[in-house]
C-alpha cells in the first residue's frame, strides 16, 4: 500500500474496491505499516455497512472513514466526512461546507429520513457553468436541471442522479 512507502495520511478509494478487498479476505493491517494513515475516503457508490466494519476491523481501527458524494464534473463533494462528528455504518456524515443540498421526492418537495434525489439548491464556486460544444446549453440543462423543478428556483437547482437512503435503519 502507498501508505507504507510514502507515508500518506488520506487515502481515496472506491466503495466497490473496498468490497472486493473484503471478499478476497485482504487484511492490510496485518501486512502493512498504516501508522500514518488518518482517513479513508470512499466514493463511487454508497459504502455498504459491512464495508464500514471491514475498514475498521481489517484496515485500521482508528481511521476516519468517510463515505463521500461529489464528482469530477463539479470538482467538489456535496457530502462527506467530518472529523467533529461520529461515524455511523451506512451513512454519510454531513453536508460539506458551502453545499446547500437536500433530498427531494419526485414532486420536488424535500424529504427527511427517507430516500430521495440529491438536489443542490444554491450555486457553489466550482459549479459547472456549461459543457464544451453545447451551444445554447441544451445538454447542460438536460444533465443538471431537467429532472426536478420547484417553481421559482429552477435556475439554481442542480440535480445529481444519485439516490441516498438517509435513515440508517433502512440502509
Amino acid at each position: 500500500m502507498l501508505s507504507t512507502f510514502s507515508g500518506i495520511t488520506v487515502m481515496g478509494t472506491g466503495a466497490k474496491w473496498l468490497a472486493v478487498l473484503e471478499e478476497r479476505g485482504v487484511k492490510p493491517r496485518q501486512t502493512h505499516d498504516l501508522s500514518t494513515l488518518r482517513a479513508v475516503l470512499s466514493t463511487g457508490s454508497p459504502l455498504a455497512e459491512h464495508s464500514f466494519r471491514y475498514v475498521y476491523n481489517d484496515i485500521k481501527e482508528d481511521v476516519l472513514l468517510g463515505s463521500i458524494s461529489g464528482g469530477t464534473d463539479i470538482i467538489s463533494c456535496f457530502m462527506g466526512s467530518n472529523p467533529s462528528l461520529p461515524v455511523y455504518e451506512g451513512e454519510i456524515q454531513s453536508r460539506n461546507l458551502g453545499m446547500a443540498v437536500e433530498a427531494w421526492r419526485e414532486d420536488g418537495k424535500p424529504v427527511f429520513n427517507e430516500s430521495g434525489e440529491l438536489v443542490c439548491v444554491k450555486p457553489f464556486p466550482s459549479m459547472p457553468t456549461h459543457f464544451w460544444n453545447d451551444d445554447g446549453g441544451i445538454k447542460y440543462t438536460k444533465a443538471y436541471f431537467a429532472k426536478l423543478v420547484r417553481k421559482g428556483i429552477a435556475d439554481i437547482i442542480l440535480v445529481i442522479g444519485i439516490s441516498f437512503l438517509l435513515d440508517r435503519n433502512t440502509v
